[in-house]
């Protein structure tokens, strides 16, 4: 397939990139960036700079390339960083994610859309109704969920209005080699490895331990992605999830038993999150039963990959 990926240097585009050209797809895409950082995109691959909130410039490339499947992976996905910048996140999110849908609708054909939202629509949910379906109701808490719900809203839209063909997949937490110390397990493993090198105090600064959350390899995601743009349906949403919760106190503790440095654990008032949701682990069943994926990298080896990731970094 030409597969077009946008958000190219993030990271989820960076591994789901090298998936596609290892399964042989032609594959295309956008960097808000000047250049891709660590050169973790396959050479051959033609990957742009493009703002996607530059309407003609994103409709411009589609019509250049034509491909036969479009992922949208560019987006503010930074809970943090979208406290700290709603507005920005709210056009990125929705306005960029409209530039996509209406540039890719205006093409000859149409291309099958994945638009990656994510499992933070759901808000907070009763331990009851865990593991959380695709049926429970969307009530996010966050500007950034609020951002993607809105995009969903959209998705939706062109589907059954526009007959473009989407595919709305909502991943809960993923993490592993080159993610952003933006997120809480590469944070972790960032100070670790730091502390190791003698670079910063041996002292791990944290928020919440007690919240537990569905974890999956990025490796393991990249693969779901790839089945879903073919085989998964237009018009349904889908979880994309390890079915399993893990307490970000859990992640700590085996990253930690990881290192033979002696790291001390501080919990920061900064790093305390009024609005954090106390639980969120999900069902993969509608996916799997759609595409026969399963995900296969044990969380051990996910953080053991990532700590090494970091070591390399900051050595």
């Amino acid at each position: 397939m030409r597969v077009f990926v946008t958000g190219a240097e993030g990271f989820v585009g960076g591994h789901l990139i090298e998936h596609l050209v290892a399964q042989g797809h032609a594959v295309y895409g956008t960097t808000y960036l000047e250049e891709l950082i660590d050169g973790h995109v396959p050479s051959g691959v033609d990957i742009r700079q493009c703002n996607i909130l530059d309407e003609t410039a994103i409709a411009e490339l589609l019509g250049e390339h034509q491909p036969e499947t479009i992922v949208h992976l560019a987006a503010v996905s930074s809970v943090s960083i979208a406290r700290t910048q709603p507005a920005a996140t709210a056009q990125v999110n929705i306005l960029g994610t409209f530039n996509v849908l209406q540039a890719a609708s205006e093409l000859d054909h149409k291309p099958k859309v994945l638009v990656v939202s994510t499992s933070e629509v759901y808000g907070s949910v009763a331990e009851l109704d865990c593991p959380v379906t695709e049926h429970h109701p969307v009530r996010p808490q966050s500007i950034y969920a609020a951002s993607k719900a809105s995009a969903e809203v959209l998705a939706a839209f062109f589907e059954r209005v526009r007959g473009l063909p989407v595919v709305i997949l909502r991943p809960f937490n993923h993490t592993g080699p080159r993610q952003a110390p933006d997120f809480v397990c590469s944070a972790f493993a960032r100070q670790i490895a730091q502390a190791e090198a003698g670079m910063v105090d041996p002292v791990i600064r944290v928020g919440n331990l007690e919240a537990r959350r569905d974890f999956l390899d990025v490796r393991d995601v990249a693969h779901a992605y790839t089945l879903a743009l073919d085989k998964g349906a237009p018009g349904v949403i889908y979880n994309i999830c390890s079915g399993r919760a893990v307490s970000i106190g859990e992640i700590l503790e085996t990253l930690l038993s990881l290192s033979e440095k002696k790291i001390e654990v501080e919990v920061s008032r900064e790093l305390l999150r009024a609005s954090d949701v106390s639980l969120l682990v999900g069902s993969h069943d509608r996916f799997t039963q759609a595409t026969g994926w399963v995900p296969t990298i044990p969380l051990d080896k996910t953080l053991e990959d990532l700590l090494m990731f970091w070591r390399g970094r900051v050595g």
